[in-house]
C-alpha cells in the first residue's frame, strides 16, 4: 500500500491510498466509522457492503458510507 495524501498533507479527515489486490486475493472484512470510495484502475472484483455486492471493473468508482 502506498499512501498518497495523509493528516501529513494538512488532510485531517481524509486520506488516499493505492493498493493492489492480486488476482484470487482480498481485503478482510472490516468496516470504518467514517466513509471511503474505491476507484478501480485495472483489473476486475467485487464489493461487498452490509447485503449488497457489487462488480467493480476498471474506472468505476464506489462510494463506502461509514460502519
Amino acid at each position: 500500500m502506498r499512501e498518497l495524501i495523509t493528516g501529513r498533507d494538512g488532510a485531517p479527515t481524509f486520506a488516499m491510498r493505492h493498493f493492489t489486490v492480486e488476482p484470487g486475493g482480498h481485503t478482510p472484512h472490516h468496516f470504518h466509522p467514517w466513509e471511503h470510495e474505491v476507484f478501480i484502475l485495472e483489473g476486475r472484483g467485487e464489493l461487498t457492503c452490509a447485503d449488497k455486492t457489487v462488480a467493480l471493473e476498471p474506472g468505476m468508482a464506489v462510494y463506502v458510507p461509514a460502519n
